[in-house]
């Protein structure tokens, strides 16, 4: 979405509330098992990842974080258990960090714009980073605690989808 932030946020909360259906027929899946792959494979990150990819987080970060909750009621209603909050960040690991692979739409929005952006413009030193880019990298640097100059982006297919990686 381009615009200001209040279309930003109902834009992403619309595609959202589309998706809340499906998350809805999934939760209410006999096998559990079944749910779980749905939800990993076409219900979670996936059905916004292009819109994380292309619009800086501090514009329809409201928005993510409401379908980031209504992925775990999801997961919640179909393994019929309450989740704690250890247990949520848990899920969102991925399968090889002993996580459920439900990936978190706000925790890989930041990394996910930059990518994208440096991919698509091609830049090669940290002078040429539009201003929309520092927001999200001082977001990235606090989170994971990285303080490297940023030389450049890639995205890499890793085994379980797309791994963004900083480079120095």
């Amino acid at each position: 979405p381009l615009g200001h932030r209040d279309f930003c946020e109902s834009f992403v909360a619309g595609k959202a509330e589309v998706n809340k259906r499906l998350l809805e027929a999934i939760a209410n899946l006999d096998d559990p098992q079944v749910g779980l792959h749905l939800l990993r494979t076409c219900a979670g990150f996936c059905k916004l990842a292009h819109i994380v990819r292309t619009t800086p987080r501090d514009l329809v970060q409201d928005a993510l974080l409401d379908f980031d909750k209504s992925v775990m009621l999801a997961l919640e209603k179909c393994v019929a258990l309450s989740l704690d909050d250890k247990a949520v960040k848990q899920a969102a690991l991925g399968v090889d960090q002993s996580g459920l692979g439900l990936r978190s739409l706000v925790d890989h929005a930041d990394s996910a714009f930059i990518a994208s952006v440096c991919v698509s413009q091609k830049i090669t030193s940290e002078d040429a980073m539009p201003e929309q880019l520092w927001g999200a990298a001082a977001r990235y640097r606090a989170r994971t605690g990285v303080d490297e100059k940023w030389a450049c982006v890639s995205n890499t297919r890793g085994r379980n989808g797309l791994v963004y990686r900083i480079l120095a």
